[in-house]
């Protein structure tokens, strides 16, 4: 495709449309969310992100949606894409459901993708934040915690007067006199204009982060009793082009692990739960962002207290999106030390699922270092395979699916996870198709990466190549239901001719839902139709096209 992109967002596009169900629900997100993606992959998913918009009523599922990260640099093909997210926002912005006020994450949204627009609805913004002060209680700081994500980029030409309003109202909340919450928005909201506005603030950087470590740490001592508090420590994290001194963000990330460190016991409710979530992905964020090395704080105690104290799946579901670098020399030696004598826990030998995931963690360390024979190794494996045949909560399934080292699917694996479409039940039978796509995409990019070969969808090159693609598709699929042992539907692979008018959409600007297929959800069959005469004769279990090739697949 003439851009990686184009060719990412038509994968995830078709692989949502096949799967068992469209909607994008909060453990898929979360897992999204914690998986390590380069920007192709995260402006890949805005096209599929606009339509789960649209259907989506839930509050936590459109606040993770809200918080999708969109890289600085965007391509021309991408700014059609964003004004569909715009437009899928301002539907939520205008709704009015007495049982589901959509109202504050659709402004966040909005707020979000403001930077990325040639001309900044400023002026808007401010108008909304004015009118936010004047409230009391919950609203207020809905509101506020919505608009405080506004961050100018650096090129953008902002009205004097608006910019002046906008720092203003924020240095007056930020004032000792008003409360711990108004303040702890504030700072953020100042922090996020300092990054490319700093001169225009008059409040030196270093001492707003200061204020942020301190009002983040005494959090849980002022607690409000409004359950929207944890939302409010998520305005502000640094991203890679944070200007800011590592000396000066270093308390922060301090902070964030003293409250991820927090007993269940000393705060009320379910406080203590989100606030930890929040905390933990704060610092997966930083580690992701490389803030932790350029701070010099060592990640693998943090991981070492995750594997110690963390037992609930939702809280661990950022921390197993770690991706460890490509050579770790001895993680004792850094700080982590196994419970076990070398030998990870089993994954079913504890009745507590929050314990399992304990183990499985330090088992996928330890894989990375190096630290398990080989039947040490082939036994966890055993115990992950047995964990997701059994599982039957899909929120530790994607847990499972975190844990996985990205790249290892087949054989064994792949049955495990195929089996999960039998029964019934979409949600697992979702998990297994993430499976099957992120398995046949990755294969099909290496393919071509190290072949060169020609033909991918939407290049324009001839027939004969474009067939040539299809061939090596169809042939990777089969490939992997040979390694599974078990049977996909087909209506679960991709299409080639679907990748192709997805790709010409996207290319073109044009919304991919109105073109679309809508598939249902594909039957289970008990067998797959025989395997073509041609590739059975090999023998060999080297795939071969036959003669006449070109003709036979061109369908």
């Amino acid at each position: 495709m003439d851009e990686p992109c184009v060719e990412q967002a038509a994968w995830f596009f078709h692989m949502l449309e096949t799967a068992p169900t469209l909607n994008l629900n909060e453990p898929f997100l979360l897992y999204l969310l914690s998986s390590p993606m380069t920007d192709n992959e995260r402006l890949g998913w805005l096209p599929a992100l606009a339509v789960a918009i649209r259907h989506q009523n839930t509050g936590s599922v459109l606040n993770l949606l809200a918080q999708w990260p969109v890289p600085e640099n965007l391509p021309a093909v991408t700014r059609p894409w964003l004004t569909r997210l715009e437009a899928a926002w301002e539907v939520h912005r205008h709704r009015r459901d007495r049982d589901r006020d959509t109202e504050p994450f659709a402004i966040a949204g909005l707020v979000r993708l403001d930077r990325y627009r040639p001309d900044s609805r400023l002026p808007e913004w401010l108008a909304l934040l004015r009118q936010a002060i004047r409230w009391r209680h919950r609203p207020r700081y809905e509101r506020l915690t919505a608009l405080a994500a506004w961050k100018p980029s650096s090129a953008a030409n902002l009205p004097p007067e608006a910019l002046t309003g906008w720092i203003d109202v924020w240095k007056h909340l930020y004032r000792p006199s008003n409360g711990h919450l108004s303040r702890l928005i504030a700072v953020q909201a100042l922090l996020n204009v300092a990054e490319t506005r700093a001169e225009a603030i008059g409040i030196p950087p270093g001492q707003l982060l200061s204020e942020l470590a301190r009002l983040i740490t005494d959090s849980r001592e002022d607690y409000p009793g409004y359950d929207w508090e944890p939302h409010c420590l998520e305005i502000w994290h640094p991203a890679r082009s944070t200007p800011f001194p590592p000396e000066a963000v270093r308390p922060v990330i301090s902070a964030w692990a003293e409250v991820a460190g927090v007993p269940e016991s000393s705060v009320p409710g379910d406080y203590w739960w989100d606030t930890r979530w929040v905390a933990w992905n704060r610092l997966m964020h930083c580690e992701r962002e490389g803030w932790l090395k350029r701070c010099e704080i060592n990640f693998l105690t943090f991981l070492a207290r995750a594997v110690r104290e963390v037992e609930d799946s939702a809280i661990l579901m950022p921390v197993v999106g770690w991706a460890p670098p490509e050579r770790l020399e001895s993680i004792r030696a850094d700080g982590f030390h196994p419970s076990s004598s070398g030998t990870p826990p089993a994954c079913r030998q504890s009745p507590d699922w929050g314990r399992r995931w304990q183990g499985g963690l330090e088992a996928k360390v330890q894989l990375h270092t190096g630290a398990l024979s080989g039947d040490e190794e082939r036994e966890l494996w055993q115990d992950y395979c047995h964990a997701i045949r059994n599982e039957t909560e899909t929120n530790n399934l994607w847990l499972l699916m975190g844990l996985m080292p990205k790249g290892v699917v087949g054989g064994m694996l792949a049955g495990a996870w195929l089996g999960r479409q039998q029964g019934g039940c979409p949600e697992p039978a979702f998990v297994a198709h993430v499976v099957l796509w992120r398995y046949l995409e990755s294969r099909m990019s290496s393919l071509f990466s190290r072949l060169d070969v020609p033909g991918a969808p939407g290049t324009g090159r001839d027939r004969t190549e474009e067939v040539g693609y299809h061939w090596l598709l169809r042939r990777e699929c089969h490939r992997f239901r040979q390694s599974a042992g078990i049977n996909v539907h087909p209506g679960w692979l991709p299409s080639l001719k679907r990748l192709r008018d997805l790709a010409a959409a996207l290319s073109a600007g044009h919304d991919p839902s109105l073109c679309r297929r809508r598939m249902s959800s594909p039957p289970v069959l008990s067998s797959l139709p025989e395997q073509p005469h041609w590739l059975a004769q090999t023998g060999d279990g080297i795939f071969r096209p036959p003669a006449g090739w070109n003709r036979s697949l061109s369908g």
